[in-house]
């Protein structure tokens, strides 16, 4: 992660992450079909196995000297 300050206006700031996922467990939605509960979703955890995520985040924050004072 990175940041620069602006004096007097704001901040930029920007990252790099990875995760790794181990036994996650998400939820799983069915429509049933036939029987008495034909047309009914049936929600249910399932277990996913492993994962690795990366990503990048960015961020921009700025005073808004645009706008009227109070």
């Amino acid at each position: 992660m990175a940041e620069h300050y602006f004096q007097g206006i704001g901040i930029v700031s920007g990252g790099v992450f990875y995760k790794m996922l181990d036994n996650i467990i998400y939820a799983w939605t069915t429509k049933l079909e036939g029987g008495n509960y034909d047309g009914y979703e049936q929600t249910q955890a399932t277990n996913g196995g492993s994962s690795e995520l990366w990503g990048i985040e960015l961020n921009w924050q700025q005073q808004m000297t645009f706008l009227p004072e109070l």
